[in-house]
């Protein structure tokens, strides 16, 4: 059960970490790609970062109806 939350807790705090860089660097994907944190969350391209945030975009869109 711990692994499970250890993994939640995990998720939670790379949606965190990835809301915060496109706030910060203003959707700028070469920039944040630059400056991701490797050592936490792994390497990311620029087309993994734009890929994300649609996929975040759209799921905020679809839960305000």
């Amino acid at each position: 059960m711990s692994h499970l939350h250890l993994y939640f807790y995990t998720q939670l705090l790379y949606l965190e970490y990835i809301i915060l860089i496109y706030l910060r660097f203003d959707l700028r994907f070469i920039i944040m790609a630059d400056r991701w944190d490797r050592t936490q969350f792994g390497i990311k391209t620029v087309e993994d970062l734009k890929e994300r945030y649609y996929e975040i975009s759209g799921l905020i869109s679809k839960s305000k109806g």
